[in-house]
């Protein structure tokens, strides 16, 4: 092929060596750029050249190998290839590329780029995935643990192999290890290592920016977009230059406390604590709203989401408030723009949610008592029909028997339980509703799960003084009965934790709560008090 074929571009100003990229032939790209490697600066109608469009399709292997081809048509003077390359690594988790190209570029961090008509920068893009943060990243318990005890050692080049070490642990602790797939959980560890080196190097030369490029680079949008997502790590930019967080401020005067406490981030409220009463104590809104009437605003649909129920959403919004009220009670009697207090914003704001947690609670109320109803009327029954009946002195036939004693005693129990159940839910319906009715309603459930269990008991027992020889049925069927009982904490152990926790778990700033002290103050208190004079 001639110079001027192997140049030639179709339609959308994709060269062959584009497509190559495009579709993950590294093989096809090696020769292309061997005849001609001004394909390796030639970019399409987006004005992406081949190794963005490998990136973009996530062809990693073919991204490395255009990476070094074009390393030195990447550095911030030749133009925005090289930070629009380090905005689609981030996107793409091939943060080994990005680290290496920012170790060799670090200004790349700041350098503005265009793409889809909007004006970007990869600090700006970094502050957007949680997920390559630890503080962005949820595990469960046993993930948590698998994640501690692996270390991971990355080579200081660019590579792409990892060595996993764990710390000393037998061959069974290392095998159940690997069925809970410590691939996955190592290669997220060392996404989080390269995101962290990548955070800390674009720390470093923030504080070579003045004035004129700290504006350009977007970092205070950055800081905001980090609250919004949560990401705590993000305050080492602050640590950097101290500057930035003083001059942290958005187009509505919201600081990055206040929009801490607006997007409901607590853990990035911690990180500001130093300044935090300098600042929520005397800071207003052009509406004239203080911190506390921030607290007082529905959160966030993203934040509700968590909650099982509008009526935990509700009790977490009251706690939210309370706890902000306690730490800055000079701002509950300020008036606002409107004439409202914190109280009064809160209560306007949260009307709607009110409404639809007490129908979540009565709705959740009826649906128990129907089934405790069923099982009381059961067990009732169950009580006076003796297996084997009774002789004729009217004492049951198998009283001399011990799984008798044990019929009976289940049978008393699930009935006690149901009843028990019935007549908190009862309680729920029959009262307005309450912050309280939490506590009930996770005493109604456990009664009404002990109330399964003990029924299920009673049943085995009964089969078991019915035929006593026939041990493969009284096995089989104590392995049906425990069916229910596992189905049914299956399906209510996730609201279980959740009340629980939200009742006496570290609150919102990790205070301690005294379980008593700290059982719950009726919602319904803070929609029905009157305001006095002075709009107390």
């Amino acid at each position: 092929m001639s110079e001027e074929e192997i140049l030639s571009r179709d339609e959308s100003g994709r060269t062959a060596l584009a497509y190559a990229a495009y579709f993950g032939r590294t093989a096809i790209a090696k020769c292309l750029t061997t005849e001609n490697n001004n394909l390796l600066t030639t970019p399409d109608t987006e004005g992406m050249i081949p190794v963005v469009r490998a990136c973009v399709q996530r062809y990693k292997k073919t991204t490395v190998y255009l990476y070094f081809e074009t390393l030195e048509f990447l550095a911030p003077d030749e133009g925005e290839h090289g930070s629009l390359l380090l905005h689609f690594c981030m996107l793409s988790e091939m943060l080994d590329i990005a680290l290496d190209l920012l170790r060799q570029y670090p200004r790349l961090a700041f350098t503005r780029f265009k793409y889809n008509n909007r004006v970007l920068t990869p600090i700006l893009t970094l502050s957007a995935q949680a997920a390559l943060f630890p503080s962005g990243t949820r595990l469960s318990l046993l993930q948590q643990w698998i994640y501690n005890v692996i270390s991971v050692d990355r080579a200081r080049t660019l590579s792409t192999d990892v060595r996993i070490s764990i710390t000393s642990m037998n061959q069974k602790e290392q095998n159940a290890i690997r069925r809970q797939g410590i691939e996955d959980i190592c290669e997220r560890k060392l996404i989080h290592a390269n995101a962290l080196e990548i955070l800390s190097l674009t720390a470093s030369e923030l504080s070579k920016l003045n004035a004129e490029e700290m504006v350009e680079s977007r970092v205070v949008p950055a800081l905001f977009q980090s609250i919004q997502h949560g990401i705590t790590e993000f305050m080492i930019i602050g640590e950097a230059n101290p500057d930035v967080l003083s001059s942290a401020i958005d187009g509505k005067t919201k600081f990055l406390e206040t929009y801490a406490i607006e997007c409901r981030q607590e853990k990035y409220f911690h990180e500001l604590g130093a300044r935090e009463g300098k600042i929520l104590t005397t800071w207003t809104d052009n509406d004239g709203n203080n911190a506390l009437h921030v607290a007082a605003k529905l959160s966030p649909e993203s934040y509700l989401a968590q909650f099982s129920g509008a009526a935990l959403q509700m009790q977490k919004e009251l706690q939210w408030f309370k706890e902000f009220e306690s730490k800055f009670p000079e701002c509950k009697s300020w008036v606002n723009h409107n004439g409202e207090t914190p109280r009064q914003m809160f209560t306007r704001e949260h009307m709607k949610l009110l409404k639809e947690a007490e129908a979540w609670m009565k709705k959740i109320a009826n649906s128990y008592i129907i089934v405790g109803t069923l099982i009381i009327t059961i067990m009732f029954a169950a009580a006076f029909t003796i297996p084997g009946g009774n002789n004729g002195n009217g004492y049951p036939m198998f009283s001399h028997k011990r799984l008798f004693l044990t019929y009976i005693m289940s049978d008393a129990i699930s009935l006690s339980a149901a009843s028990t159940s019935v007549l908190t839910f009862l309680g729920i319906l029959t009262y307005p509703y309450t912050e309280k009715d939490f506590l009930w309603l996770s005493v109604g459930i456990l009664t009404l799960l002990i109330s399964v269990a003990t029924m299920m008991v009673a049943f085995c027992a009964a089969v078991s003084i019915m035929l006593p020889d026939r041990w493969w049925v009284i096995s089989s069927l104590v392995l049906l009965a425990s069916i229910p009982v596992v189905v049914f904490w299956s399906l209510q152990s996730q609201i279980l934790i959740e009340i629980f926790y939200s009742i006496y778990g570290p609150g919102n700033f990790n205070r301690e709560r005294s379980f008593i002290r700290k059982r719950m103050s009726p919602i319904m208190g803070i929609f029905r008090s009157k305001p006095t004079k002075g709009g107390e």
